[in-house]
């Protein structure tokens, strides 16, 4: 039945998660960092998307920033006939975020993860379907942060027309503080074709406490509704983990209970996390950041691993600039003795970054057979392009073309693979800027999830799951 289920909408994922509903077809082949270009002087206007076969003009997204604390966005297209100006053109809502600002003397929390979705992320399966169909993973959102403010209401695709797919949802999140002890409530209501899927609807609520200093000292998550296909799963897995099953389901057991405590010295940040397969207690994970100014290092530290709880002792340390950027990390996993620092450790050295002076990163890509990123910048020190070489065959996955007019980014170009079989990159989306708009969110990722990078020690501090 499980089977029959994933598949029935022509979309894998159609049944794990409303929040995957919205994106099936993908919007890239990789993600492409095109963070490098963004800047606080502009804010999205427009995005126009292109079929990759024919070049036509299929849809276009345009952003409104009329109304304070709401940003609005709706997408057009051409209905049926193909033919834009015609009576059956359509329009639906895009994405819409509401935002709230927080009290005076509040303490500005980040928005905790949503357990439902996230279980996906924690699937290696899931993890490989998120990231190729470009969807949030329950830590980011489309919405972008507003400094001095919190999302109330992020809204994607609710109506009946949306681009790569007719589905989307209304995630509704609220937050009460009662002296130390602060309440989230995220809700999530699906949409397909857009009417309410009332099969589909999450929710949880988490109860955080608060330390004398404002900082959190424990979490607690808990799902008090999932979708049913979650709700199979985590029936299933109460006899404790199952790789196998948590492969074959796209998510991972652990998605309806969660606490975390927090203990905090000087630049040191120890987590101690209780995991469970559904509310079935299965594991105590410890982990240690550590923040070294002086070696200009920072180190995460794990005891366990997630699937199976087991001893698996692992350290990954990154180094950091004079700028807070990541320049290499190295990865320590304990061997056989189950030790670290150990003669029998397995040492894994990752990706390492340079920087050009004013800190644009530099091409990790040189020539054929490399992988990485090629940055190419003009006279000005501005990002002029950017390619993504997926792996050693020396074929780009993706391509972003900038352009700036009278000092300011106006236009940005995406380039992606006409299809699985041919790899000549075509244009896919334009999305076009305007000068930043008071009160409103600034250089923000409108193609997708404002994720955290993992090049910035901010990126890697803001992250609820390392390494």
């Amino acid at each position: 039945m499980l089977k029959s289920l994933f598949v029935q909408s022509g979309c894998l994922l159609a049944a794990t998660s409303a929040l995957l509903l919205s994106g099936c077809g993908g919007s890239s082949s990789s993600p492409v960092p095109s963070t490098a270009a963004k800047s606080a002087d502009v804010t999205p206007a427009t995005i126009e998307y292109f079929d990759r076969d024919t070049g036509e003009l299929t849809g276009k997204v345009v952003y409104d920033y009329s109304t304070a604390d709401l940003l609005r966005s709706r997408y057009y297209a051409p209905g049926e006939d193909g033919l834009w100006g015609t009576a059956d053109d359509t329009d639906s809502l895009f994405l819409e975020c509401e935002y709230v600002a927080h009290e005076a003397g509040d303490n500005v929390l980040p928005r905790q993860r949503f357990l439902p979705v996230h279980a996906i992320a924690r699937s290696p399966t899931g993890a490989a379907a998120l990231a190729a169909s470009d969807q949030p993973d329950g830590e980011a959102m489309y919405c972008p942060p507003l400094e001095g403010h919190r999302v109330a209401r992020e809204e994607y695709c609710t109506g009946p027309h949306c681009p790569d797919g007719n589905g989307g949802y209304r995630m509704v999140l609220s937050r009460e503080r009662e002296g130390s002890v602060v309440t989230d409530s995220q809700t999530l209501t699906a949409y397909q074709g857009g009417v309410e899927d009332g099969l589909l609807g999450q929710s949880q609520q988490t109860t955080i406490t608060l330390n004398e200093e404002g900082r959190p000292e424990t979490i607690e998550i808990d799902v008090l509704e999932t979708d049913f296909a979650s709700g199979v799963l985590a029936d299933a897995c109460e006899t404790g983990s199952n790789a196998a099953l948590e492969t074959l389901q796209y998510r991972s057991c652990k998605l309806l209970n969660e606490t975390v405590r927090y203990t905090y010295s000087d630049n040191v940040i120890e987590r101690e996390v209780d995991y469970y397969h559904g509310y079935v207690f299965n594991h105590t994970e410890h982990s240690v950041r550590t923040l070294d100014r002086e070696l200009s290092t920072y180190t995460v530290e794990l005891d366990k691993d997630f699937v199976s709880g087991a001893p698996e002792p692992l350290r990954v340390t990154y180094q950091l600039n004079e700028r807070d950027q990541v320049t290499g990390s190295t990865r320590r996993e304990a061997g056989e003795d189950g030790e670290l620092d150990t003669a029998d450790d397995v040492v894994t050295q990752g990706p390492g970054y340079e920087y050009h002076a004013n800190g644009n990163p530099k091409s990790t890509w040189q020539a054929p057979g490399d992988q990485g990123v090629l940055y190419q910048y003009d006279s000005k020190g501005r990002l002029r392009s950017q390619t993504v070489y997926p792996d050693t065959a020396g074929v780009a996955s993706s391509k972003n073309d900038f352009a700036y007019a009278s000092g300011q980014l106006k236009k940005e170009e995406v380039f992606l693979r006409r299809s699985a079989e041919d790899p000549v990159l075509v244009l896919a989306r334009r999305i076009t800027y305007r000068g930043a708009v008071a009160g409103f969110p600034v250089g923000f990722n409108a193609d997708g999830p404002q994720f955290f990078s993992n090049t910035t020690l901010s990126g890697l501090e803001r992250r609820f799951d390392l390494p």
